[in-house]
């Protein structure tokens, strides 16, 4: 991707790294996401359009709270890049300037991926992204405390997914991964468990897990983020996807990687070497076009400001 930039000045890289094109890509391919209160490219229109917001309790109803206000430049891991806003950090002055204060220091902040063996190539393609933040709402519940999850939050299935077909999807908050058979693989914290890499996978040890499989959940996840990996034309993503006990039809896509850092047990060197066959064995049709990645879609234009982005 570095060499790209340098060479071609194509940066396709943005259909993840940055979050603005990220879920602007997702719109034009009638991709479902969790729904965006607006996107800025101005730390002053932001700011601006929060303290209307927190003047106006109409117009927060409109939004499911809390809120997540997002870097489109910065990772949401190492770099901290969202926080979390509910309708009393609005209300309350002293922590209202505390949200405006952080906007400031992450509008400033530089990008890196330092944790990672790519970071010097990283570096490049990420300082090449420019400050725009944008506004989610919260994905409505119930959560996965409603199922015997141990958090009180959205239930999330991570996918990978390599040459547009889904390997496994890594269950969050459960570790757990379910593979396309229909298997569930749980890891426990035995030494057993951990050296031998032997998996429980009985009904009984993943009673938490089942009503993914009994309400149909996991073969929308796994057609969903095929879906997102095909409009990619890509050969490897990670597909990161909410699901709603009790409503199958509710899958909508958080965000997507292409360069994740998970490890997967032993499953690791069989989705390397599915990725790597389809390269040595040139098993792929390279796509043609002026477009970048993120431009494509059906539906045409560029992302607009504010609330109507």
């Amino acid at each position: 991707m570095s060499e790209q930039l340098r060479q071609q000045s194509r940066d396709d890289f943005k259909v993840e790294k940055d979050k603005c094109e990220m879920y602007g890509f997702f719109e034009r391919n009638n991709i479902p996401f969790v729904p965006l209160v607006g996107m800025w490219d101005t730390k002053e229109g932001l700011v601006e359009y929060l303290e209307k917001m927190r003047d106006s309790k109409e117009h927060q109803e409109k939004y499911v709270f809390p809120l997540w206000l997002k870097s489109c430049h910065l990772t949401q891991g190492d770099d901290a890049g969202r926080i979390r806003i509910t309708k009393k950090d609005l209300a309350d002055e002293k922590k209202f300037r505390e949200v405006v204060g952080w906007i400031r220091l992450k509008w400033a902040q530089k990008p890196n991926d330092d944790a990672r063996a790519w970071s010097d190539d990283a570096k490049i393609i990420l300082h090449s992204l420019k400050p725009r933040f944008l506004i989610q709402q919260s994905f409505k519940g119930p959560y996965g405390d409603s199922v015997g999850f141990p958090k009180s939050a959205p239930v999330e299935l991570k996918v990978e997914v390599i040459w547009g077909r889904a390997y496994l999807a890594n269950i969050c908050d459960y570790e757990a991964y379910a593979l396309r058979d229909g298997t569930i693989e749980r890891w426990d914290t035995s030494i057993f468990s951990k050296v031998a890499h032997v998996p429980l996978t009985s009904d009984e040890d993943n009673k938490n897990v089942l009503w993914l499989k009994k309400e149909g959940h996991l073969e929308k996840v796994y057609k969903l983020a095929e879906q997102v990996c095909k409009a990619m034309h890509a050969d490897q993503v990670r597909v990161d996807i909410f699901v709603r006990p009790g409503d199958n039809s509710a899958v909508m896509v958080n965000e997507i990687s292409i360069s994740p850092g998970a490890l997967y047990k032993w499953h690791a060197q069989f989705m390397a070497t599915a990725w790597r066959t389809g390269h040595t064995t040139h098993a792929y049709t390279l796509l043609k076009s002026e477009k970048k990645v993120y431009e494509e879609g059906m539906h045409k234009g560029k992302l607009g400001n504010g609330e109507d982005w």
